[in-house]
């Protein structure tokens, strides 16, 4: 099992303990040989589970060195032990394949869809598409590129009040409720930001152009089939996504635009500049009242009202060294929980801000991680996998809405107008991440636009999703570079689009909560348990919940957000 001393050691340069990967390949060789001469069901399915052991050892390492890195992306030792693992994770996927073959062939296949659930076959039939050997080489240049990326955006620092502070620390400046400090912070931000952008926009052209020869290589039209299938997208369509753009410029840009609207009012000026959008109250926006260990335990007391579970606690986790919330510049921007299969654990890292973002992003990584520890403490799952993306991103997107009734002790006075606020925010994110999916999707299929097209598409789309967005003079912003802020969707495209689908679920849960919380709590925690048995859709046509690329879905969550914030 897992210490924590394998984790607690930021910028340690010791190796992340490697597998031999000869050792790995026997092995998967030996659960394919077993699967190809299993005389019953029996033996077939213990051959897969065979596999699962020999890959949840093999992930759970990766994991290790993901950490290590996201911790510090200038590490050298960090640096070199990501890099093993992304080679070795090239290597066991070839052999994967050749079980994943073996699988699909199998007489017992229907007996092996039947104790593992309809998701690994899927999986299985995906993986033999897009991993194959002769696009080994544009796989490698992508971990390359992909990882000079996020080097180079978590190493940026601004020069603030005559010091050098990470993005991450600029959050509070940004919403500070002086107007004169927003804006300066803005600037300064801005500033940093276009001393790189030069180099971003190199690194996404040789990432597109890299992408689209892969794509080529396996047979496929354009790379968007290749990352619809990486985000394990089965049962919906680019057609599908484009509808769904088309609501949300329909429906949510005007709730947006009137949003925005009271904000102004709120805030007694004349227009909203940039640096006024993350400013919701004059007074600032509301922050914890409580702080250090009786914050956690406020946490954790709501997490067991809602969820009525005793054994999951975030102040276990930070005891067990499972936890980086420090804010420092080399580590990566978002908050991410990694996942530790094989010693069914999980690591929450983020980088404090001193603001009400701060429990935004707990309460997230938390409703993912509780998720997980069901999954995998499930004794009805065989071998559980990792759900899908918008499985993934619903568990933490759902559970912050969820707990906004338990969490008065934490906001005290202030409880309503954090409950406001999180719901106002999760509804204004909407218009901003079908930008940046349609971005995606538009620069993937016109694979030969310069960096100069892709920016200018960028300013068109802004203009399309964010009409009343005021730069300024912010040379990095009115470059059209705002997509460059988006690290996580410049190395797994098309997120964007998974978070909006998990987002319409979550706000789908929260309008039902509203009238009845035990059902949204029996629906939560149902599809907690489920999650990797199949995929999103499935998953909620399951629970008797309407799908997000329902119309009426997002028509319904419109309404309720407009009645919940009196517009």
């Amino acid at each position: 099992m897992t210490t924590p001393d394998r984790y607690r050691a930021i910028g340690d340069e010791n190796p992340v303990v490697r597998p031999n990967m000869d050792q790995v390949a026997n092995q998967l060789r030996r659960a394919r040989l077993h699967l190809r001469l299993a005389l019953n069901a029996d033996s077939a399915i213990h051959a897969v589970k065979d596999m699962q052991q020999v890959v949840r050892q093999f992930r759970t390492s990766v994991a290790e060195a993901d950490i290590r890195f996201a911790q510090d992306t200038l590490n050298t030792q960090a640096e070199r032990d990501y890099i093993f693992f992304q080679d070795a994770t090239r290597q066991l996927e070839h052999h994967l394949l050749q079980f994943q073959a073996a699988l699909l062939s199998s007489r017992y296949l229907a007996d092996i869809e039947a104790a593992f659930g309809s998701y690994l076959v899927k999986l299985c039939e995906a993986s033999t598409r897009i991993h194959q050997d002769r696009t080994l080489d544009e796989r490698q240049q992508e971990d390359r590129l992909t990882r000079r990326y996020r080097q180079l955006y978590s190493s940026i620092t601004v020069e603030w009040q005559e010091q050098k502070s990470s993005l991450s620390a600029m959050t509070a400046a940004c919403q500070d409720p002086d107007r004169t400090i927003r804006q300066q912070a803005h600037l300064a931000i801005d500033k940093s930001l276009s001393l790189r952008a030069g180099e971003m926009d190199d690194v996404l052209d040789e990432l597109v152009d890299c992408r689209h020869q892969m794509a080529v290589q396996a047979g496929f039209s354009s790379f968007t089939e290749i990352g619809y299938i990486r985000l394990g997208r089965f049962d919906y369509t680019i057609e599908h996504m484009n509808a769904i753009h088309e609501d949300v410029r329909r429906y949510i840009v005007p709730l947006a635009r009137e949003i925005r609207h009271l904000q102004r009012k709120r805030l007694k000026v004349e227009h909203l500049h940039e640096y006024d959008l993350t400013c919701f109250f004059p007074e600032g926006n509301p922050s914890a009242f409580l702080q250090g260990d009786l914050y956690i335990q406020s946490i954790d007391e709501a997490i067991r009202q809602f969820t009525e579970e005793k054994d999951f606690s975030i102040r276990d986790m930070i005891d067990s060294g499972l936890t980086d919330f420090e804010a420092r510049s080399g580590k990566i921007p978002h908050s991410q929980m990694f996942f530790l299969p094989h010693d069914k654990k999980t690591y929450l890292m983020m980088q404090e801000t001193s603001t009400h973002q701060d429990t935004n992003s707990l309460l997230s990584l938390t409703g993912q991680a509780f998720a997980y520890s069901r999954i995998m403490n499930n004794p009805d799952r065989i071998d559980p996998l990792r759900p899908d993306s918008e499985t993934h991103m619903l568990y933490g997107a759902a559970l912050p809405l969820l707990l906004l009734p338990h969490l008065k002790p934490i906001f005290d006075v202030r409880h309503d107008d954090y409950a406001a606020m999180y719901v106002t925010q999760l509804l204004l994110k909407l218009p901003e991440l079908c930008l940046l999916d349609v971005f995606q999707h538009e620069i993937y299929r016109n694979p030969e636009m310069t960096p100069q097209q892709r920016n200018r598409l960028w300013r068109i789309l802004e203009k399309k999703y964010l009409p009343d967005l005021d730069l300024d003079d912010a040379s990095f912003m009115t470059s059209g570079r705002g997509w460059q802020m988006s690290v996580r969707d410049i190395e797994t495209p098309f997120s964007a689009g998974s978070a909006v689908l998990a987002d319409l679920t979550a706000l789908e849960l929260w309008r039902i909560s509203l009238k009845n919380p035990a059902r949204a709590q029996r629906h939560f925690l149902s599809l907690c348990q489920a999650g990797g048995s199949k995929s999103y859709m499935s998953l909620l046509t399951d629970e008797n919940l309407p799908l997000p690329i329902d119309p009426d879905t997002l028509k319904r969550v419109a309404y309720a957000g407009c009645d919940a914030l009196s517009l």
